[in-house]
Formats: C-alpha cells, sequence, structure tokens
C-alpha cells in the first residue's frame, strides 16, 4: 500500500473511532439517565422519597411533583406507544434497557480498541515507510560496499 494510501486510510480510522467515541459519551449519558430513574423508581417503591421530585415534561421544562403515584407509569414500548405499568414492571424493563445499553457500550469500546490497534499498526508502517524511504540508497551503497570489500558477516 503506497504511503498515501495508509495515511488516507489512517485517517478514515480517526473519523470512525472519534464517531464511535461519541456514541459511547452519548451511550453514557442515557445510561446515567435511566440509572436515575431506576433509582427514583426504587424508592418509590421503598417509600423513600422524602419532598418534590421534579421530573422533566420537555427540554427546559421540569414539574415539581410531592405526591407521585409510581403504580401508574407510562412506558414507552416503541412505534410511539406506551403501555401502562406498574412500578415493578417498570423496573424490569428499565433494567433490560439498562443492560442492552452497557452490551452497546462494551460493543463499542472492543470495535473502539480494535480501531486504535489498526491505527498504531499503520503509524508504525508510515514510519517504517518513511524511514524505508529514506534508508534504501544508504543501504544498496553499504551492501555494495561490502561486497567490493569482501566482508563476510559470518
Amino acid at each position: 500500500m503506497s504511503m498515501q494510501n495508509l495515511t488516507a486510510y489512517l485517517t478514515i480510522l480517526d473519523q470512525q473511532y472519534q464517531n464511535i467515541i461519541q456514541q459511547i459519551t452519548l451511550l453514557q449519558y442515557e445510561l446515567a439517565r435511566y440509572n436515575k430513574l431506576r433509582k427514583i423508581i426504587d424508592k418509590s417503591l421503598k417509600n423513600k422519597i422524602k419532598g418534590g421530585v421534579m421530573l422533566p415534561i420537555a427540554t427546559d421544562i421540569l414539574v415539581i411533583a410531592n405526591s407521585i403515584n409510581f403504580n401508574r407509569i407510562l412506558v414507552g414500548i416503541g412505534g410511539g406507544l406506551f403501555a401502562e405499568l406498574d412500578a415493578e414492571n417498570t423496573l424490569k424493563i428499565l433494567d433490560e434497557k439498562i443492560q442492552e445499553i452497557r452490551n452497546r457500550i462494551e460493543d463499542l469500546s472492543k470495535t473502539a480498541e480494535r480501531i486504535r490497534v489498526q491505527a498504531s499498526s499503520i503509524m508504525a508502517r508510515i514510519q517504517r515507510g518513511t524511514v524505508e524511504q529514506r534508508v534504501p540508497q544508504d543501504v544498496k551503497s553499504a551492501k555494495g560496499l561490502n561486497e567490493n570489500l569482501n566482508i563476510n558477516h559470518s
């Protein structure tokens, strides 16, 4: 592979790596939100919530609720549809979602590591190629010199 192709491939790998890191960051944020929600519902089952709870209803709008019935929770089931579940079933769904996100983060992390290893290998090839482009003439003259002087490295 030519030096130009290696450099182009390295650029592509870097873009893929950055994309994966961004996905992992977003998934970690989503995971934190699910964990926080799970904690709130879990505390409600144990009657440990004191005071109000702030619930987001839009991007910049929160509702402060002093009394919440966690036995009636609307849970998105896909396609814009919702199902009314009790707290225990909601926790089961949250646990599944949390595990899915963790698995996705793990898969992406493995992919990012494979890309990092590939990029390191290509960087080494580029560095060797740079050296090889400068060295061959010297190596050829040294080889010719050794042959002319009948130097034997045995």
